[in-house]
């Protein structure tokens, strides 16, 4: 009686797990090579992943040590359908890494937390292990990796618009990063405006004070004003003022207009000043596409 329940707990606890965890692993090689699996894809590769992990334990060790490779590449081939060689590789090889780094997250907090885990014929079985605890590690992983890889990703692709800049006025040179914005259409007077953030505002002008910004008040800067910028369902008066110049690469910008934003566009661009492209010329319009 006691093997019976220890049998059809064991048998729950193995399905239950490798279903969730294998489609995890599957889902972020998935995210991670920006592939287009159908979710019946997905799901059937996990299925056959948890149906070797039930009969594994009745097999010899070398026996299931033979059959990782095999198993992996027929997951991989069922989930993804690779028809190139090399492009089978890389997702057998990235799924490897999602599979190591679930794996090394559940053992590490394992060992924080002094959680004891027996390997019985090449198959992890934990005993005295939390219910749920290796699904609620593995779905933070995935949450924690998708979220890097995520960003990772969206700099790499800003990589191409951001831009060494200088920013010279009133004596003062700051070396900053300007991303070229191709949809920024703020003008006043014929003239584009750019848009800098507060940190480097003060940079520029410490004796300037976010009170006397905010409150719309005279201020010691060139040609100011503050003008009325509409956006999704409000609208707002930012300060707009001159500068002597801007030098971008070898292109020399004299008396541009800079906007000023509280906004936290820094770190979605990872940029200290946003300009349009228009104010480079043509030879910036590749940066478009």
């Amino acid at each position: 009686m006691i093997y019976d329940i220890y049998m059809v707990i064991y048998v729950e606890y193995v399905v239950i797990d490798n279903l969730i965890i294998d489609t995890l692993m599957l889902c972020l090689t998935n995210y991670f090579l920006k592939l287009r699996a159908k979710k019946t894809n997905i799901f059937l590769s996990s299925l056959i992943g948890t149906t070797v992990a039930l009969i594994s334990p009745n097999l010899s060790s070398i026996i299931n040590l033979l059959l990782k490779l095999p198993l992996s590449c027929i997951m991989v081939l069922t989930c993804f359908k690779s028809k190139k060689f090399k492009q089978f590789v890389l997702q057998l090889i990235t799924f490897y890494i999602c599979t190591f780094l679930m794996v090394g997250a559940c053992l590490v907090l394992c060992e924080l937390f002094g959680i004891k885990y027996i390997v019985n014929n090449g198959f992890a079985y934990e005993y005295k292990f939390p219910i749920g605890f290796a699904l609620g590690v593995c779905f933070l992983t995935f949450v924690c990796a998708k979220n890097v890889i995520s960003q990772i990703f969206l700099k790499h692709k800003l990589d191409k618009f951001i831009i060494s800049t200088k920013i010279i006025d009133s004596g003062k040179e700051f070396k900053v990063t300007a991303f070229l914005d191709t949809g920024n259409k703020l003008i006043k007077d014929g003239k584009e405006i750019s848009i800098i953030g507060y940190k480097t505002f003060y940079k520029l002008y410490p004796n300037i004070s976010i009170t006397d910004i905010l409150l719309h008040r005279n201020l010691p800067l060139k040609n100011f004003d503050y003008i009325e910028v509409k956006s999704i369902g409000k609208a707002q008066k930012i300060l707009v003022f001159e500068i002597e110049k801007i030098i971008i690469e070898k292109k020399v910008i004299e008396k541009p207009l800079l906007g000023l934003s509280f906004e936290n566009f820094e770190k979605n661009t990872n940029s200290d000043l946003i300009i349009s492209n228009k104010i480079l010329g043509d030879e910036y319009e590749l940066c478009k596409n």
